[in-house]
């Protein structure tokens, strides 16, 4: 418990000197690209189904398939902001869906890429590491690895 607490205080140091050096930025609707957002759990999101994911080197790649087609739609690529202690440390994520009130019911499929370098600052940073792993749980699929 008292180990829990000490990395959610370091945690928080973490992110505020991430926050200076790395812009946590919300996804526009021209650009599926984005980094990575703390957000609250759960994550509240439009309908939507990840049919692929991977980790290439410092981006997280997913191909979303949706219901839409009239209206932009956006999302994003949100984590707990915590680490889950374990060999490797774990992080907990989703993605959010805004559908915009899109009425259009045609099957979209996009391939979305955001940017894994802020989550591994912050472990940089925490662990005091230059290089690791994090387990990515990501919701709506399997666990991925993200070695740096």
């Amino acid at each position: 418990m008292l180990t829990t607490i000490a990395i959610a205080i370091a945690l928080g140091f973490a992110l505020a000197e991430v926050a200076s050096t790395y812009e946590l930025v919300a996804p526009r609707t021209s650009d599926t690209s984005g980094a990575l957002e703390e957000c609250g759990y759960p994550v509240e999101t439009d309908a939507f189904t990840i049919a692929a994911a991977e980790v290439l080197g410092d981006e997280l790649q997913v191909r979303v398939t949706y219901r839409g087609g009239c209206l932009a739609h956006a999302f994003a690529y949100c984590w707990d902001g915590s680490f889950r202690e374990s060999y490797p440390v774990q992080a907990f994520t989703a993605i959010a869906h805004a559908a915009n009130d899109d009425s259009c019911k045609l099957e979209m499929t996009e391939l979305l890429s955001f940017d894994l370098s802020g989550l591994k600052m912050v472990f940089q940073r925490l662990y005091r590491r230059p290089h690791g792993q994090v387990v990515i749980r990501l919701t709506g699929w399997e666990d991925l690895l993200y070695a740096f």
